[in-house]
């Protein structure tokens, strides 16, 4: 569940995956609170009843996801400090690193060095796997990353959108029409 703006990039990211999947977003107020639902498009405001049972599922999703990206973020912002462009280079292992970093001191010396340095301190295969990663022009990361990711995290939905779609109508149910779903 997301908000007006991310709604829109998740249904062009579910179009180009030919998903048809329901898409929802919760709205907050001034206050940053979360106070209605958004669903369908373009999108429609829904109001919700704070004490309703949907308004409790969808607030608890709410803050399971905004608890996982901030781990995720925490993490991802954790291992790139001690991350090096040499973690990146399949086929070198840790041995490899620490001689070409007692040799040649210093990953931008690495960069530089030529197909017969990095021979020499590594061997014949891994020497050139090194040498290739550096020379070899990369492509530079698109503007579509966060299209990407939302495309990764749309496809994980997907896959559980069957058992949370029928929670969610569950719980619209029993907020709809109490009097259906009284327990004994």
């Amino acid at each position: 569940m997301v908000g007006k703006g991310q709604m829109e990039v998740v249904r062009e990211v579910a179009d180009e995956l030919h998903l048809n999947i329901p898409i929802a977003g919760l709205a907050k107020d001034d206050r940053h609170r979360t106070n209605e639902l958004l669903y369908g498009f373009p999108p429609q405001t829904i109001g919700l009843d704070v004490k309703s049972e949907l308004f409790k599922v969808l607030t608890q999703i709410q803050d399971e996801v905004h608890r996982y990206a901030i781990t995720f973020h925490r993490n991802k912002r954790s291992k790139h400090a001690l991350h090096s462009e040499l973690d990146d280079i399949k086929g070198l292992g840790p041995k490899g690193k620490e001689a070409l970093l007692k040799e040649l001191k210093t990953v931008k010396s690495i960069k530089e060095a030529d197909n017969q340095q990095l021979i020499k301190v590594l061997g014949a295969s891994k020497g050139t796997i090194v040498y290739k990663h550096f020379t070899q022009k990369c492509p530079k990361q698109n503007n579509f990353s966060y299209i990407c990711r939302m495309r990764i995290v749309i496809q994980r939905c997907a896959q559980a959108s069957v058992t949370l779609n029928n929670e969610v109508k569950t719980a619209v149910a029993r907020a709809t029409y109490p009097f259906r779903h009284r327990r004994k």
